[in-house]
């Protein structure tokens, strides 16, 4: 008789985990030149069919630098809270057009509809283009908010975040155990 394993309830899941301090040594090179722009921050494997989301140092500078006049779209205002709203966005957002029609912009509401968490994504590279939220730099709001009626069980979500175990081929000085 074979049973089957309980799906896991923690968050993160068992096997991964959000570790800020190392992303943020991971930006920290980014934005100091340390590693080149298609050097990975953060990752997602989908389990069930193997696709993948990838977010770059290229993507970390467009957020930090973008001159527009909404601002940067920064991490590290809550490197924790950001890492667990991007999570959840890549987890469940709901497929838009973007701006930019090669682009696809995944959304997730919060606080009803009132506020989104967005993640921008180039299909054919799977690369992240930038991660924001309709109120800037709204990381904490996006990560943890949930509607009053519901049961505080998260639905269950295909995407596992997960971190490059080798950052010494790239350059980077961050160091950490690597998630897969």
């Amino acid at each position: 008789m074979v049973t089957a394993t309980p799906a896991a309830d923690a968050d993160p899941a068992p096997g991964f985990q959000f570790d800020p301090a190392a992303l943020q040594a991971r930006m920290d090179d980014c934005l100091e030149y340390a590693v080149d722009d298609s050097f990975e921050l953060m990752g997602w494997v989908n389990v069930s069919t193997g696709e993948s989301r990838h977010w770059r140092c290229s993507s970390l500078k467009h957020m930090m630098w973008d001159e527009r006049p909404s601002g940067p779209h920064d991490p590290y205002v809550n490197v924790g809270d950001f890492m667990r709203c991007a999570d959840r966005v890549v987890s469940y957002g709901f497929p838009r057009p973007a701006t930019n029609p090669a682009y696809t912009r995944y959304i997730l509401q919060y606080r009803g509809t009132e506020r989104t968490g967005n993640v921008v994504v180039d299909p054919r590279t799977s690369d992240i283009a930038s991660i924001y939220t309709s109120l800037e730099n709204d990381w904490t709001e996006c990560a943890y908010w949930v509607p009053a009626s519901a049961d505080g069980a998260p639905p269950r979500s295909e995407w596992q975040a997960t971190y490059p175990t080798q950052h010494e081929a790239s350059g980077s000085a961050a160091t950490g155990p690597g998630t897969s």
